[in-house]
């Protein structure tokens, strides 16, 4: 099974199988209590998709170093990183587990991202 398929068939059971069937916990169908709820209050809608995206990947805290910083044996680094992050910054680091050419981050939990594309194996 794929990556994509597994992701798929997860979807699936949950949206399906969990979601249409008597919860033991809570001793009704999940799909029918959230029905309920979402006519008496309406969702919240998300300001910033992409970042409500990012704020939900796996983060790591690395040290900025001279030559930049390394993830998984995949090497990060950007002239333009001294000027936000001079060397031995901490930083907030999140990445895709499924796409590691790309990265984010971010100084503190309520700064904005920045986006860093990988330069190579270390």
């Amino acid at each position: 099974m794929t990556m994509a398929e597994l992701e798929r068939w997860i979807g699936l059971e949950i949206a399906g199988e969990y979601h249409q069937n008597v919860h033991r916990g809570v001793h009704a169908i999940p799909a029918e209590l959230w029905d309920c709820y979402i006519h008496r209050t309406p969702p919240m809608l998300v300001k910033d998709p992409d970042r409500f995206v990012i704020d939900f990947l796996p983060a790591e805290t690395r040290q900025v170093g001279r030559n930049g910083f390394q993830i998984k044996r995949i090497r990060y680094w950007d002239p333009m990183l001294a000027r936000p992050f001079p060397p031995s910054t901490r930083v907030l680091i999140r990445h895709d587990p499924r796409d590691l050419s790309k990265i984010y981050l971010s100084s503190s939990p309520n700064a904005e991202y920045v986006a860093m594309l990988s330069r190579g194996y270390a």
